[in-house]
C-alpha cells in the first residue's frame, strides 16, 4: 500500500512538472492548470497500475509523461509534437518483446484497420491511430480495444449532452485517457 501511494505521489509530481513545463514553454495562457487536474491525477493512477505490473518504474514515468503531455496538448490545441511519440513507441516495443502478449491480437488488427480507414477518410485523425497503436504495445490489445470502446461512449455523451454539432472537430484523446483509466475499474 505504502509503495502504491509513493508511486502514486511521484507520477502526479512529474506529471505537475512536466505540465508546468510545457506551459512556461510552449504555451501563452498559464491559467490553464486548473482544467488539467482531473488529467494529473489520472497519470498518477496509470502509473501505479504500470508499477504494479512489474514494469521498471524509470520506463513507467517516461511513457506516462509522455502520454500526459500529449493528452493535455491535444485538449488544449488539438494537436502534439510527433516527437512526443518516440518514448512511448520505444517503451511499447520493449514491453511487447519482451513479453509478447498475443491476445486479442487478431481483433486489434482489425480495429486498426478500420482506425486507419477512418483517419485517410478524414473521419479520425492519425493521433488517434497512434494512441491505439501505442496502448496496444504499452498495455494489451483487449485493453485498447475497451479504451477505445469507453473513450467513444464518453465522446457520444459529451457531444449530447453539450449538443455539439456533428460536424465540429474535437480532441479524442482527453476521453481516451479517460476511457483508459475506466476500463481498469470494470
Amino acid at each position: 500500500m505504502l509503495s502504491e501511494m509513493i508511486s502514486l505521489l511521484c507520477g502526479l509530481l512529474a506529471a505537475l512538472i512536466a505540465d508546468r513545463y510545457r506551459y512556461n514553454t510552449f504555451l501563452e495562457c498559464k491559467s490553464r492548470l486548473a482544467d488539467d487536474i482531473p488529467y494529473i491525477i489520472l497519470a498518477g493512477n496509470l502509473l501505479v497500475y504500470l508499477i504494479s505490473n512489474s514494469r521498471s518504474s524509470a520506463i513507467s514515468l517516461l511513457f506516462i509523461i509522455n502520454f500526459f503531455l500529449m493528452v493535455v496538448s491535444d485538449l488544449h490545441e488539438q494537436s502534439f509534437d510527433t516527437c512526443l511519440l518516440v518514448v512511448p513507441l520505444a517503451t511499447g516495443l520493449m514491453h511487447f518483446f519482451q513479453a509478447p502478449n498475443t491476445e486479442g491480437l487478431g481483433q486489434a488488427a482489425i480495429f486498426l484497420a478500420v482506425l486507419v480507414w477512418l483517419a485517410f477518410t478524414g473521419k479520425m485523425g492519425s493521433g488517434d491511430v497512434w494512441h491505439f497503436l501505442l496502448l496496444s504495445l504499452n498495455f494489451s490489445c483487449p485493453v485498447a480495444v475497451k479504451s477505445f470502446l469507453l473513450a467513444s461512449l464518453l465522446a457520444i455523451a459529451h457531444a449530447l449532452w453539450h449538443k455539439r454539432p456533428g460536424k465540429e472537430p474535437f480532441a479524442f484523446l482527453p476521453y481516451l485517457f479517460w476511457g483508459l483509466n475506466l476500463q481498469f475499474f470494470l
